[in-house]
């Protein structure tokens, strides 16, 4: 049984914070024909509607199932209309979890659009990590060096690890630019993984695991994204698991 919102603790703010940010980041296309009723709508639709009763209660968890209903059987106008109305009701529910999560926790929803959002969300990440730090994103390219990496501590160590035979556009070009520079001030190194090896987007240090729903070169341009701490379970095997990757990786 869900707990009422009265009994929720600050890490039961912060979980529901990172769903309903997850849920807003994996809305499906509304079809234009007649499979508004798939799969992945009905779960999608299924865990928002959970969501929404758990944070905002029943009369905001009334009125989602309303909209569900219509728009399951509405014309695309109006299917779309409904869909507005939804969405509404997903973000007063992360604005209410946000408040109630703790102040760490704050801020890892970033809306469509909001790139400086999303440098600032990333820089505050980056200005925490301490010792050696490994990033993984199979996608990344010379914007996470332009961008965000110059956000670490002078000292920290850099370990780049991307996809094979991807767009990784000017990469190893920059990184080769960046060790001109800064030397063992900023050290760098940079392995590619086999093709379609990665797909998890990380930043990792000695202590911590985050999660980036998105790449460095499209966090939030076209659609929401997420910036979150990985608990500590997930984040030990994670860490794990990629620095195996890495060591099995050559450097380039």
């Amino acid at each position: 049984m869900a707990k009422l919102p009265g009994m929720l603790t600050p890490a039961d703010w912060e979980a529901l914070y990172h769903q309903l940010g997850q849920i807003i980041s994996d809305e499906p296309n509304i079809p234009t024909g007649g499979g508004r009723g798939s799969i992945e709508i009905l779960q999608w639709l299924g865990r928002a509607e959970a969501l929404i009763e758990q944070v905002s209660g029943i009369v905001d968890h009334s009125k989602f199932g309303t909209l569900r209903t219509t728009m399951l059987t509405a014309t695309l106008t109006d299917a779309e209309t409904q869909m507005r109305h939804i969405r509404g009701l997903l973000y007063t529910a992360l604005a209410k979890a946000e408040l109630s999560a703790p102040a760490t926790a704050k801020g890892a929803f970033i809306p469509a659009g909001n790139s400086f959002d999303a440098l600032t969300a990333i820089a505050g990440v980056l200005r925490e990590c301490e010792g050696s730090v490994l990033i993984v994103d199979p996608y990344m390219d010379a914007i996470a060096l332009t961008d965000f990496l110059p956000m670490v501590k002078e000292g920290v160590s850099l370990r780049l690890l991307a996809s094979g035979k991807q767009k990784n556009a000017g990469l190893p070009e920059a990184v080769e630019r960046w060790k001109m520079q800064y030397a063992q001030a900023r050290p760098i190194e940079l392995r590619l993984a086999a093709p379609k090896l990665l797909h998890d987007r990380l930043i990792m240090d000695d202590v911590s695991v985050w999660s980036l729903s998105q790449s460095f070169n499209a966090i939030a341009l076209r659609s929401p994204a997420m910036v979150q701490r990985v608990g500590a379970d997930i984040a030990s095997a994670k860490r794990e698991a990629f620095i195996d990757m890495w060591n099995r990786c050559d450097e380039r």
